[in-house]
C-alpha cells in the first residue's frame, strides 16, 4: 500500500467512524463474526453469568482479580468490550488504568479462532 492509498483508507475510516459505521473492508466477514460470537457466547456461559438486565444482546459477569469484569461481545464490528471494576488489580492485561475498559478489536484478515484464543487466555490468567 502506498501513500496515498493509505491517507484514502484512513480517510474512509474517519468518515465513517462520522457516519457512525465501520466500513466492510476493516471488519472480519460475517460468517467470522458469527463465529467469534458463538465461541464468546458459549465459553462465557461456562465460566461467567449472563446479565439479565442487559439491554444490548449478551452481557456477561466474570469474577476475577480485578473484580467483576462486565463484558459482551459486538456482532456489528466484530469486538469483544469488557470493564473491571478495579483496573489496578489487572494491569498486566494493559487494561486502561482510569476507566477500567479492555476492548479486543478485529480486523478483516485476522483469524476469529486465534482471537478469541488470545482473549480467553488471558481473562483465565486473571479469573477467580
Amino acid at each position: 500500500m502506498n501513500y496515498r492509498e493509505a491517507l484514502r483508507a484512513v480517510r474512509k475510516q474517519r468518515l465513517a467512524k462520522e457516519r457512525g459505521r465501520i466500513p466492510v473492508e476493516f471488519t472480519l466477514p460475517a460468517k467470522d463474526r458469527e463465529k467469534l460470537g458463538a465461541l464468546f457466547c458459549v465459553w462465557c456461559d461456562g465460566v461467567g453469568t449472563r446479565d439479565p438486565d442487559a439491554v444490548f444482546g449478551s452481557v456477561y459477569h466474570i469474577v476475577t482479580v480485578g473484580g467483576v469484569f462486565k463484558t459482551h461481545y459486538d456482532p456489528w464490528s466484530g469486538s469483544i468490550f469488557g470493564r473491571f471494576e478495579h483496573p489496578e488489580e489487572v494491569r498486566i492485561l494493559g487494561v486502561n488504568p482510569y476507566s477500567g475498559k479492555w476492548n479486543v478489536h478485529t480486523g478483516r484478515g485476522e483469524d476469529p479462532q486465534a482471537v478469541f484464543d488470545a482473549w480467553s487466555r488471558a481473562i483465565e490468567r486473571v479469573k477467580l
